[in-house]
């Protein structure tokens, strides 16, 4: 295994574990077991090697995720790797006229019946199947297919999901939580043990909801981080679903608190954060989605809105995960200037690549990317430095056989992916410093990723014409993702903390009860406009 850095991962919530299943699952499709070259994205950043009691040799992820009691469905809360599966009770029996029930058994869709037999028999999916999962997806664990290491699930017991008594909704909840026996000594005893395994950790990659108690528990781990590791990087992704079915205003105003405590509290100790949504305010009860050419997602479902923020997170940390990249601090030092730490993502998926690069760019309109942060568009944005990540372009599709010989264009003479875009992003936006990486190997978009890709999408990715539409699903695509330093992030955190500051503290109750003062509240709503106002022209860099 390939030494040195290494990065932890943790997700705290059940929207940001659907945003992780997605995730690992595209980390682990792009694993190669038939090459002798190594791939040119390192897999040993982010998993670990392992052996079970038998003497099998397993590759998990180096993660930590949080979710509420009835969160895990089919999925046993120690993973199923390590330790057999529970043997199965005997039938309930009468005892003295009391009746002895038993949950009953989850079933699994049609996806994990097909993982359960290749684990069986070692016969492996079929590539070319579809499965529709949009109706039969109620938790994360539903389209898994990424196997866990025993420490990684964590359950909280004291809150259970979907309970309408006892809800784990308001950010002073989550912060209380962290100090409680089991985040202060088994969860923070499960960091050490993964960090103490790394020859050279370079950081942590936080994702969490940050509408609910799970944003005060990521950033109350964020905190921890900080103090116990400040040497290392850590990179935060709040997320929020977007859709929201409770049409009170209450619930709003609450959603609106906790995502400005939530960015605030992550902008004092993280790195760097990177708001992520398929919707232009996330914490909006009437949230405008985003309109992706050439995708058809539902966005009430979390089961697509989760795979979209993904595939962008696939992107935007190329950099770090490539074997000859740069590492989580170097991003940080070229986006993260004068305190601005929070950074707009985009993403274009799939990139529409026609023939060859050259080409494709030369015929472009419009933005290259489409924004993923709230309130964030890259449209007329002032964006003073940005890293754009570019897959699924390898060098034989840089340009076409009839490409001029003009050695005074540097668009002519470019041998590399990278080398193009980057000419090109310095055409189209010249006051903005780009960094620019690329991979050959395009994302990772087969089962059980949706089937969220219009018919003129081939299955790598291509478009094909309207008259011969793909009736076979997508596997792979090209893509491009970008994270920006912009003057809308600075305009996203006024609005929000100007809709947070306009709700009088009589109106959350819900942050009084779990423990909030009131001076609290408003210190923090005051040093997060101190943290939007690191935005203004006067800071140019």
């Amino acid at each position: 295994m390939a030494a040195g850095k290494e990065v932890i991962s943790l997700q705290f919530g059940h929207f940001s574990n659907f945003v992780g299943t997605h995730w690992w699952n595209i980390q682990e499709s792009g694993f190669d077991y038939s090459s002798t070259a190594p791939s040119e994205i390192n897999h040993d950043i982010l998993f670990r090697e392992g052996e079970t009691r038998l003497g099998q040799t397993t590759f998990t992820p180096r993660l930590l995720l949080v979710d509420l009691k009835g969160s895990l469905g089919s999925l046993p809360e120690h993973g199923g790797l390590y330790e057999a599966d529970h043997e199965e009770q005997p039938e309930p029996v009468w005892v003295n006229q009391v009746d002895v029930q038993r949950r009953e058994k989850f079933k699994n869709n049609e996806f994990l019946a097909d993982l359960a037999n290749e684990e069986k028999t070692g016969q492996p999916l079929p590539v070319d199947k579809q499965y529709k999962l949009d109706d039969y997806v109620d938790v994360w664990s539903d389209f898994h297919r990424t196997r866990y290491h025993p420490r990684s699930i964590n359950i909280i017991k004291e809150y259970e999901r979907g309970s309408e008594t006892s809800a784990f909704d308001a950010f002073p909840q989550g912060t209380a939580l962290w100090k409680t026996d089991f985040f202060e000594d088994n969860f923070v005893d499960s960091i050490r043990r993964y960090a103490e395994e790394c020859d050279n950790l370079q950081g942590f990659q936080v994702i969490a909801d940050a509408i609910n108690a799970f944003g005060g528990l990521a950033c109350s781990a964020t905190q921890f981080l900080a103090d116990e590791y400040s040497n290392k990087s850590i990179f935060c992704i709040p997320v929020g679903h977007g859709s929201y079915a409770e049409r009170l205003a209450c619930k709003e105003t609450l959603r609106v608190a906790n995502v400005a405590l939530c960015l605030q509290t992550l902008a004092t100790h993280s790195s760097m954060m990177a708001p992520m949504s398929t919707s232009r305010g996330f914490w909006q009860q009437d949230a405008v989605p985003r309109l992706l050419a050439n995708v058809e997602y539902r966005a009430h479902l979390p089961y697509h809105t989760s795979s979209l923020i993904a595939a962008t997170l696939d992107g935007c940390t190329l950099p770090y995960r490539l074997r000859n990249g740069q590492g989580m601090a170097d991003l940080e030092n070229n986006l993260v200037l004068s305190g601005r730490k929070a950074v707009a993502a985009s993403l274009n998926l799939p990139f529409p690549l026609e023939g060859n690069l050259l080409s494709t760019l030369e015929d472009w309109e419009g933005p290259l990317l489409q924004g993923m942060s709230a309130c964030c568009d890259q449209e007329n944005d002032r964006v003073w430095v940005q890293s754009v990540s570019i897959r699924g372009v390898p060098v034989t599709k840089l340009k076409g056989p009839n490409a001029p010989n003009n050695s005074s264009n540097p668009a002519f003479t470019a041998t590399r992916v990278d080398e193009m875009l980057r000419y090109f992003l310095q055409c189209t936006s010249p006051e903005t410093k780009s960094h620019v990486f690329a991979a050959a190997l395009p994302c990772q978009v087969g089962a059980p990723f949706p089937n969220i890709f219009s018919p003129r999408v081939s299955p790598t990715g291509s478009l094909l014409p309207d008259d011969q539409p793909n009736t076979s699903g997508v596997r792979t695509v090209p893509m491009l993702a970008g994270l920006h330093s912009s003057r809308s992030m600075g305009a996203m955190l006024e609005s929000l903390q100007g809709q947070a500051a306009h709700t009088h503290w009589r109106n959350l109750p819900q942050l009084a009860e779990a423990g909030l003062e009131c001076d609290d509240y408003n210190e923090s709503l005051e040093q997060l406009m101190q943290f939007a106002e690191c935005y203004n022209e006067e800071f140019e860099v």
